[in-house]
């Protein structure tokens, strides 16, 4: 079957960081059937540093529907 696929990602501080998390979002990425399909999320980032603060990505949702 042909799928539609919602996913949210979340970018973690590591232990001690002032940073807050983040989150990226996919929606409505679209596979047929048999194939693969490859994609960006992507989100702001509003800290000083260089990034290194967030030491997790985790996918938080997912979900698929039938096209």
């Amino acid at each position: 079957m042909d799928y539609t696929y919602n996913i949210t990602m979340k970018f973690n501080p590591a232990a001690g960081s002032s940073a807050v998390a983040a989150t990226a979002r996919v929606n409505s990425l679209k596979v047929k059937a048999g194939a693969s399909q490859q994609t960006e999320a992507t989100a702001p980032y509003t800290g000083k540093g260089d990034g290194s603060e967030y030491k997790e990505c985790v996918v938080s949702t997912a979900s698929k529907s039938a096209l």
